[in-house]
């Protein structure tokens, strides 16, 4: 069987294109996913975070006391790497020099104070758009491993479904007489087969049936032909006689007329 222009083969290979034209999207979906989910993840961690330092923060600042301000905002700043918190109220801010990158997001948080000057708490923390990228990339390895077994099943079930179509052609290929078709069709593992094979052999008996009616057709104009010519043949001698007759037919006695 040519497999060149095989509609399994065809099969097969649109399954492979299924799958490419798959993982890029897959691959972007996933990233945004990951992406808009850290950022509500970071966002919550702020809220958390501004919960606990929020009021001590305005307390402080109501009462003047810098130093407890400074002392916990460098305390948290050096205790952790991944958040840096910043303090705005007046002409205070603290720390002054903070680092600036757009990598970074900011969350800023309004402190109650009694008066009605405004304070902010700034929380800054870097995006984690590398670990996301990372992740994505693992997820989509374990989704193209998970995708491999799925590809060879089918690729099996083609295997499996190829051999009987191969059978199948090849009977019908062979076939040079109508008459050395069986009248039972052989039956397949696949309904679909089954249900073409069954139609083939209606084909064949409905061909059979027609075959059969022109046969009888030919032999009655072959015998018609002969009763046609046996006919003319009879006739003209006949009719020629018949004239010659009516032209003497004054000169002959009646009884050798009727003769």
């Amino acid at each position: 069987m040519d497999i060149k222009n095989s509609l399994l083969k065809q099969l097969s290979e649109s399954q492979d294109k299924i799958i490419k034209i798959i993982v890029l999207p897959v691959f972007f979906l996933l990233f945004c996913i990951l992406l808009v989910s850290s950022g509500f993840y970071l966002s919550n961690v702020a809220n958390l975070i501004f919960r606990n330092y929020g009021p001590n923060f305005s307390y402080w600042l109501n009462v003047g006391d810098q130093f407890q301000l400074e002392r916990s905002i460098k305390k948290f700043n050096s205790s952790t790497e991944d958040w840096k918190m910043m303090l705005k109220h007046e002409s205070f801010v603290y720390p002054i020099n903070i680092d600036k990158d757009d990598l970074y997001i900011e969350y800023p948080f309004n402190l109650n104070l009694q008066s009605n000057v405004n304070a902010q708490l700034f929380l800054k923390t870097k995006y984690p758009v590398a670990e996301v990228l990372v992740i994505s990339i693992l997820i989509l390895l374990l989704f193209l491993l998970v995708v491999q077994p799925i590809r060879g099943a089918i690729r099996k079930m083609l295997n499996e479904f190829k051999n009987p179509l191969e059978n199948f052609i090849l009977r019908l290929s062979s076939i040079s007489d109508l008459n050395h078709i069986p009248n039972v069709a052989p039956r397949y593992d696949f309904d679909e087969l089954n249900q073409v094979n069954d139609a083939v052999f209606k084909m064949v008996a409905r061909l059979r049936v027609a075959g059969q009616k022109i046969r009888n057709m030919e032999k009655e104009m072959i015998i018609s032909d002969v009763v046609k010519q046996v006919s003319h043949d009879l006739i003209s001698p006949l009719t020629v006689q018949k004239t010659i007759l009516e032209n003497i037919k004054e000169k002959l006695e009646p009884s050798d007329y009727e003769m």
